[in-house]
């Protein structure tokens, strides 16, 4: 049937339909962009040997739910809406998976919302070879990974879809592992399995079902060496279009399609093959291709030749090559095919399963290099922590003892020269009363510098924000040649209290270092809250500094320094970050959760 029967109204065909040979399904589209089943004719029950009005009424999805997930509810509501037939062939399933055969499906508008599908069992004398009727162009052929949309190859008034457009029922495929410690992690196939242990897998499997098998990358090149392949896809194989043909086949064939085996004639030799995708936590690594079988043993001379012409090679040899392709009916066919999706499933969850091995592997071995770090970081920062204790408390002892203690000596050698010396009228109480007010100033002076070196008071009266503007205007007072650029954006009530002092006593750090080492003119500091967290960065245009040799350095200051900053962050739930090279200047960065 090549016109559809635009001489009767709807409903007048489908009273008709009941009485056509052919077996006939009407489809109808509803306002809401759905396909709804109305009725099949006694022919269709017949054919596909199911009772359809036990689904007349259904949405499409519902009464064939095999077609919910093809091009077939797309394609139907474009012969809708443009009014072209169109033509198909299609592999049917019985209700329980089984195959039932291969078909030929003529689509027809009837009206403006319904359309009718006639089918009819498919012989497989011309499908094998249908691609030949028109010189193929591979460049044309576009290919794209993982989400390759169905192709129709248009040849003559034919379109010819691949089999997977229509599906058995659904088998769990490995595409949807979802391990987040895999994500992004880059491998290739043959990094879990070596080419032997495939080859073996992929012999095995073709001395069992006397189909010819490789086993490629997605876009098609080979992995493994080919098996059982047939003299006259090897002859084609051997000039550089007809392999460039075959590449492009193979990737067509084995693109992902995790409903079943991927069933159509190659884009080569026009010999029927079979496909499966291997995919790995989420990843398309490879595709097992199985094939090189004809439907029926009657070949096509004239087309045979014409594309040995097209590839380069021996015409005659083509057709005698043709001649030894083994014939097998096609419901066997399937079955091959079925077997190697289930196959191919089964080295995708070894792969993974692999995969999640050398995971585990890597991790451990990062692990155990970050705990031995760690140690290491650990015990260096103890050594130096308790040396500097021993530096704080020597520098503590000494200022005592040279500043504070030789004032009060002073102050007591004033006080006691008064006492001894009371009586006498030349005495001069006034000055050395004086001079012992200005001592006693002096030493309160340094007992504040010393407070505040060891936890200014401002930062509990005042909080951090005046902190910070108090130690800028200090540093700025002693460091003159130095350019501040102050930008202080957050709440006072956005800084928890266990968090301000880390955050005075990294800017504090921080700045000493720069003035002590950067030999630069110019510190950035910057603290604000963006989407809940607080950010900190202070930024020098100094000579920079090499990270690791300076915290692995007897320098004990400064590597403690460092050390102690990254600390300070992360004992408040937070990160630190100290970027520096030499000749770059040094960034440092903090963020934590906001209050």
């Amino acid at each position: 049937m090549q016109t559809p029967p635009t001489n009767v109204s709807p409903e007048e065909f489908e009273k008709l339909m009941d009485c056509l040979p052919m077996a006939c399904r009407m489809f109808e589209l509803k306002p809401d962009g759905r396909l709804f089943f109305v009725k099949a004719n006694p022919a269709a029950d017949d054919l596909f040997q199911r009772k359809h009005a036990s689904i007349s009424g259904l949405p499409m999805e519902e009464a064939f739910p095999e077609l919910k997930e093809s091009v077939i509810p797309r394609s139907y509501k474009e012969v809708l809406e443009t009014g072209n037939n169109w033509r198909y062939q299609g592999g049917f399933f019985r209700q329980n998976g089984a195959f039932l055969g291969l078909f030929n499906v003529n689509v027809f508008r009837i009206s403006s919302n319904r359309l009718a599908s006639f089918s009819s069992p498919h012989d497989g004398q011309e499908t094998e070879i249908i691609f030949h009727q028109k010189k193929m162009d591979v460049e044309k052929i576009n290919i794209s990974y993982p989400n390759v949309e169905p192709k129709k190859i248009l040849s003559g008034d034919l379109h010819v879809d691949a089999i997977q457009n229509l599906r058995a029922p659904r088998i769990p495929v490995f595409d949807d592992q979802a391990d987040d410690e895999l994500n992004g992690l880059d491998f290739d196939f043959t990094d879990l399995f070596t080419i032997n242990e495939l080859e073996k897998i992929q012999d095995a499997f073709t001395n069992v079902t006397n189909v010819a098998s490789i086993i490629t990358l997605p876009d098609g090149q080979p992995i493994t060496r080919t098996s059982n392949f047939c003299l006259l896809c090897d002859l084609i194989r051997q000039t550089p279009k007809g392999m460039a043909n075959c590449v492009q086949s193979d990737a067509l064939i084995g693109k992902p399609n995790p409903h079943g085996p991927t069933l159509r004639p190659c884009l080569s030799a026009g010999l029927w093959d079979g496909g499966a995708s291997i995919i790995i936590a989420g990843k398309h690594v490879a595709n097992w291709l199985v094939g090189q079988v004809r439907l029926s043993p009657k070949p096509n001379t004239d087309r045979l030749m014409h594309y040995a012409e097209e590839v380069g090679a021996d015409p005659t040899q083509l057709v005698e090559a043709y001649e030894s392709v083994p014939v097998m009916p096609f419901a066997e066919f399937y079955r091959v095919c079925h077997s190697l999706f289930l196959f191919a499933n089964l080295i995708s969850d070894m792969a993974y399963q692999n995969l999640r091995l050398v995971r585990a592997h890597m991790m451990q071995e990062q692990t155990a290099k970050a705990l031995q770090a760690s140690e290491s970081r650990l015990q260096n920062l103890s050594s130096k922590l308790i040396l500097t204790q021993e530096e704080e408390r020597r520098q503590l002892a000494i200022e005592l003892h040279d500043g504070i203690g030789q004032s009060l000596t002073a102050v007591k050698f004033s006080v006691d020269n008064i006492l001894l010396n009371i009586d006498n009228p030349d005495l001069n109480i006034r000055d050395i009363t004086k001079t012992a007010s200005q001592i006693i100033k002096a030493s309160i002076a340094d007992v504040r510098r010393m407070q505040v070196e060891l936890r200014p008071r401002i930062l509990d009266e005042l909080g951090i924000i005046a902190t910070i503007n108090w130690f800028c205007r200090e540093f700025k007072s002693i460091y003159t040649h130095i350019n501040l650029n102050i930008n202080v954006d957050v709440e006072e009530e956005q800084v928890s209290p266990q968090l301000k002092p880390a955050v005075f006593r990294i800017i504090q750090e921080a700045f000493n270092n720069a003035a002590k080492y950067f030999e630069g003119d110019e510190i950035s500091l910057s603290f604000t809250e963006k989407g809940g967290r607080l950010h900190l960065e202070i930024k020098d245009n100094g000579i920079g500094f090499d990270l690791d040799e300076v915290l692995s350095s007897r320098e004990l200051n400064r590597g403690l320094g460092l050390d102690s900053m990254r600390e300070r962050a992360e004992l408040c739930n937070g990160v630190l970050e100290i970027i520096s090279s030499e000749g770059q200047g040094a960034t440092i960065k903090a963020s934590w959760p906001a209050a």
